[in-house]
């Protein structure tokens, strides 16, 4: 295991290559490189992964040498996909919690009732109306658009339609909000 490493270096410096950068090279009457840091492209990506390391050998900039410099885009993506399953699987426990108050005979609970009901038995959830993430619509219509995540009225988001939280567009949304 300890090999994998260095040889995984070693492979990134071959396949990036070992080209000198003229912006990062200091000219003979510069001080030594120790004391100069490498200018970052106006990307933000760095120079290309292999940047100088204080005149001895170089240092390989790993996000940068393996196609990730500057924007984070992968990273992003799965923070992003993160939130989006947990804003789906709330949205499914909130459709439950509500399936659970309706009465025998259909009738939807108000939104206060679930919202009590919610601060004592699902705080996250509850914490999470209270601070905006998702919107409670207070229907009186059982296959009607119970909540949604904030601004799916505007972008397209997750909602809990009829009982199921579902992938929703703007203009489902703003059908059963009686914008469209």
């Amino acid at each position: 295991m300890s090999r994998i490493v260095p040889l995984a270096v070693l492979g990134v410096i071959l396949i990036v290559g070992c080209k000198k950068n003229t912006k990062d090279t200091p000219p003979d009457s510069a001080p030594p490189p120790s004391t100069q840091t490498p200018s970052p492209s106006p990307s933000g990506g760095g120079s290309g992964g292999i940047v100088p390391a204080g005149g001895v050998g170089v240092a390989v900039n790993p996000s940068a040498a393996l196609g990730g410099g500057g924007g984070g885009g992968g990273v992003m993506s799965v923070l992003k996909a993160g939130r989006r399953a947990k804003a789906q699987s709330e949205l499914n426990q909130l459709a439950l919690f509500i399936e659970q108050l309706r009465d025998p005979f259909g009738k939807m609970p108000t939104k206060e009732e679930i919202m009590a009901d919610l601060q004592r038995s699902a705080p996250t959830i509850f914490m999470a109306i209270q601070e905006g993430s998702y919107i409670l619509t207070g229907t009186k219509d059982p296959s009607g658009l119970w909540a949604y995540e904030v601004d799916a009225d505007k972008h397209d988001g997750l909602a809990v339609i009829g009982g199921r939280a579902v992938r929703a567009t703007t203009d489902e949304v703003n059908k059963y909000l009686g914008m469209k």
